[in-house]
Order: structure tokens, then sequence, then C-alpha cells
């Protein structure tokens, strides 16, 4: 019974539009306002396919209210900051992993603000175990299925580069990075075990800078993987593990 229930919600939400979603949704109150203030609601409620990566308001509160009201009080800043979280065309969790390679984890999607975003999508077992940050906020909730495109529920308001010179959304940005979840940096290598498109187990070797400098051949099982790895780690000056299944 719960799973008929779950499935007619399912295809009702995708009969609404990308706003009727989020506006019904009640946790994007502040985006609601923003969209309405910079006449952008009427987009989002077009035809479209449009891909939205979409703030919450626990997003915006972690701005401040003092840089929030700047924004939303100027109207050029405001176009750019929205217009930066929308993308043309529907892309799904799947398609942003389809395209990525086993030299690069990385999609590069152009906004409607016309500067790239850059999606990082870190594979488990599959598609359904992948994680997928944008321009290094997480994807908290993806592929909200909509009338005229999908959402990304973003847990991080995302600025264009072009906007990180502003003295407060510079300064904004800095003291995030400062305190949010860095990646862990090492002197060393460090060997990535993960599942590629044919469900095999591969290993990538990157430098620490995070330069993919080398791809093992696939295998059967993660032990084989592992074998392999241990074999050649001497030569690669001991490098790190990092298990992504």
């Amino acid at each position: 019974m719960y799973v008929m229930i779950h499935i007619r919600q399912w295809d009702i939400m995708k009969e609404k539009t990308i706003l009727d979603t989020i506006v019904e949704s009640g946790e994007f109150i502040t985006l609601t306002r923003a969209l309405g203030l910079a006449n952008m609601a009427k987009i989002l409620n077009g035809k479209g396919p449009f891909t939205l990566f979409a703030p919450t308001d626990e997003a915006f509160e972690a701005l401040g209210e003092d840089l929030v009201e700047e924004i939303l009080d100027d109207p050029e800043m405001l176009d750019e900051v929205l217009l930066y979280h929308i993308a043309s065309d529907t892309y799904t969790s799947k398609t942003m992993w389809d395209h990525i390679s086993e030299l690069e984890d990385t999609v590069s999607i152009t906004t409607a603000q016309g500067e790239p975003l850059m999606v990082r999508v870190d594979t488990g077992l599959g598609v359904e175990d992948i994680v997928i940050t944008v321009n290094g906020a997480t994807v908290e909730e993806e592929d909200i299925h909509c009338s005229n495109g999908i959402i990304h529920v973003v847990n991080t308001v995302l600025f264009p580069p072009s906007l990180y010179d502003h003295p407060c959304i510079g300064a904004s940005k800095e003291t995030r990075e400062k305190e949010g979840p860095q990646r862990t940096s090492s002197a060393t290598p460090k060997f990535e075990i993960y599942n590629d498109k044919t469900g095999r187990f591969r290993f990538r070797l990157k430098s620490s800078e995070g330069m993919v400098i080398a791809v093992g051949e696939g295998f059967a099982t993660k032990q084989e993987c592992l074998d392999a790895i241990e074999r050649i780690k001497t030569n690669a000056n001991s490098a790190d593990i990092i298990d992504l299944t």
C-alpha cells in the first residue's frame, strides 16, 4: 500500500512545474521571494526544459541576513545569482554521471547566467550511490522531476566567479570555505577505488594536487583491485587508498 501511494505522489509531482514544486514544498521561501523580485518566476513556470539547483532557506540563512537583503535589493546582482542556479535542458544525476570519465570526475554545466557550474560526481556502487557536489556545495536531494525540468536541492547559495570580487560575497565565500568541510589533502598521491559503468572495480591514482596520473584496468572484485594496488603501491610513494565504493 505504501509503495502504491508513493508512486502516485511522484507521478503527481511530475505534473507540476519547477515553480509550483518549490512554492508548495515550503523549503524555498527565500528563493521564491527572490524569483518574484527578479520577475523570473514565470521562467520556471514556462515550457523548459530547465535544471534548477535550488538552495534551501537554510542555505540563505547561512549567508546572514545582511547579505541576503543586499542581494535582494540589488536587481543586477540578484539576476546574476539566480540565473547562475538555472541551466537550460534537463541534467539528471544519471546524465551527469554518464558524462564523467576515468580521467575526470567533474562535469561543466553552462548556466543561464553564462558562467559554468562545476559538478563533481563521486561514484559508489553505481548511479544510485553517487554523491554530487556543485561548486563544492552538496546536493542534498537530486532528481526531483517536474513537468518542465528537474530540481536538485543544494545546501549552499551558489555565486558566479564574476561576483567573487564583491566585498560581501568574497568575504562570505572565504568564511564558508574556512568553516565548511574541506577535502582531505596530503603530500602523497592517492588511489581512488570506484565502480565503472560496466560494474567492474577500477582505480585512479591521483597526485597530491588532484591530477589523475594513472587508471587501473577493470577487476571483477574489489579484492583483486586492492591486490593490484598493493603490487604497485611501493612505486607510488606509499599512496593513500580512498574507497569510493
